[in-house]
């Protein structure tokens, strides 16, 4: 099936002066609060990422584009009050951040705003340096504790090794910003000392963005009204030509809509496709052809004779690629709808053990509701999440719980032991739950997360309700 409907069913002059209004802060800072924790470390969250790049500004001498921009970093929350300048009046156009109280701990400040500034240079379009200042310590004399700090725009297209204004683009582009951040802050530390340190690796791969974008682009507006559209794709191959490149991808495109607190599949497609792009002379992409394979009996000879002779068969069987692709878009789907999967996956459960009311078997209930019961595996991690904290209450011995385990352990995958558990779904789990903390006391949470990541889940769940 390559078309899928419903697949689920269902210029300022000078330096002029601007008071950040801090009662104006404290209407987004609540908002903020799951995205940057309180000490302004920035985390691994879409809904964050999509509100930066809804903020993104193209002119630094907006200074109400500026102001906002500056609040949903949640600055004045994390770092203190502070006022901010323009020059606008030639270029380097800057802005420059100015705190008003005085600052104990400078290297907490600082590691924080050379994060604040790389995205500020990303998504303000004209700004070439962002600089702020402040009195450090509390002596009450100024002059002599007045510290400046800058970052430029040449530093850290330096250090990415490409322009940062690509990465305040789109959401997905701010999150591998954000990620690549959260990596890098010794390499944003020693900038400005020259000590050389090498960034870890570059913010999500640009290319690979820019297929997701392309991939984006290429559906929109082939399905009924949605409230969101996403995309997941695996490369299958990159061929390179002079200064063009084609990417074989399997691309799955799937468009969201949210009603009844509930999520709704309302369109999508899941093919190979092969997209060509030409280099520009920013280090960039340019999207120079988007292939798709033709329909009915020609949609096997035209895969073959357009990709790859090592990859084809790859390009042929989409199976092997839907499951985590279809995970990873649901996952943007509830991020961006900040949907309560809880209560879904609770109705799911009630509704997979309804019927038949004469079988004894849960297979027999998960045959019926087939539909209901993939829909669980497609929320991958929350219905993880879900399970773990059901078996931690206890007393899980009923049919939902058994239905329950049979997708986490499908969801476990290799993780799944082989162990077997007379009685209950329970006992079964609560086996698993003491092989596990075993393994952890010999070894790590780290060894876990590296080895075991959806067993280091449950654990951690664990950590969280003993604490």
């Amino acid at each position: 099936m390559r078309k899928i409907h419903s697949m689920i069913g269902k210029k300022q002059g000078r330096f002029v002066v601007l008071l950040v209004l801090l009662a104006c802060v404290g209407c987004v800072s609540g908002s903020l609060q799951t995205d940057q924790g309180s000490s302004g470390e920035i985390t691994d969250n879409t809904g964050f990422a999509q509100m930066l790049a809804g903020k993104r500004n193209p002119f630094v001498g907006d200074a109400s584009a500026d102001g906002a921009l500056l609040e949903a970093l949640n600055i004045s929350e994390d770092l203190g009050a502070y006022t901010f300048e323009l020059q606008t009046d030639e270029e380097p156009y800057t802005l420059r951040i100015l705190f008003t109280d005085n600052v104990t701990d400078p290297a907490a400040l600082g590691q924080e705003m050379r994060k604040n500034a790389v995205l500020l240079l990303a998504l303000i379009d004209n700004v070439s340096e962002v600089q702020w200042q402040y009195t450090a310590g509390v002596s009450s004399d100024i002059e002599e504790n007045q510290i400046k700090e800058s970052l430029t725009l040449d530093q850290i297209n330096a250090l990415l090794g490409g322009d940062v204004k690509t990465y305040g683009q789109t959401a997905e582009k701010v999150q591998s910003l954000l990620d690549w951040l959260d990596k890098n802050s010794a390499v944003l530390e020693n900038e400005s000392t020259g000590t050389g340190v090498e960034a870890d690796g570059e913010p999500a791969d640009a290319l690979d963005t820019q297929v997701g974008e392309a991939i984006l682009e290429a559906n929109a507006g082939q399905y009924p009204p949605s409230d969101f559209a996403t995309q997941a794709h695996v490369t299958l191959k990159t061929v390179e030509s002079g200064n063009t490149v084609t990417v074989y991808a399997m691309a799955l495109y799937l468009e969201f809509v949210y009603a009844d607190d509930d999520l709704t599949v309302s369109g999508g497609s899941h093919m190979p496709v092969a997209i060509t792009f030409e280099k520009n002379d920013r280090g960039s992409y340019d999207l120079k052809e988007y292939w798709e394979p033709r329909d009915g009996t020609y949609y096997a000879p035209s895969i073959e004779e357009k990709f790859p002779a090592d990859i084809a068969a790859d390009a042929l069987d989409t199976q092997p690629y839907v499951l985590a692709e279809t995970q990873e878009c649901y996952a943007k789907a509830v991020a961006h709808g900040n949907v309560d999967t809880d209560a879904i996956l609770g109705n799911l459960i009630e509704t997979i053990a309804s019927s038949p009311a004469e079988a004894s078997n849960p297979g027999a209930y998960i045959e019926a509701h087939a539909f209901e019961y993939r829909e669980l595996s497609y929320y991958g991690d929350a219905t993880l999440r879900y399970a773990y904290a059901r078996f931690l209450m206890g007393g899980q011995t009923d049919l939902q719980s058994q239905i329950l385990l049979s997708v986490m352990r499908e969801l476990l995958g290799d993780e799944d032991p082989d162990i077997t558990a007379a009685g209950s779904a329970q006992a079964w789990f609560d086996l698993w739950k003491d092989q596990a903390v075993s393994m952890l006391n010999a070894n790590s949470m780290t060894y876990m997360e590296e080895r075991y990541p959806k067993t280091a889940l449950m654990l951690q769940i664990l950590e969280g309700t003993e604490s």
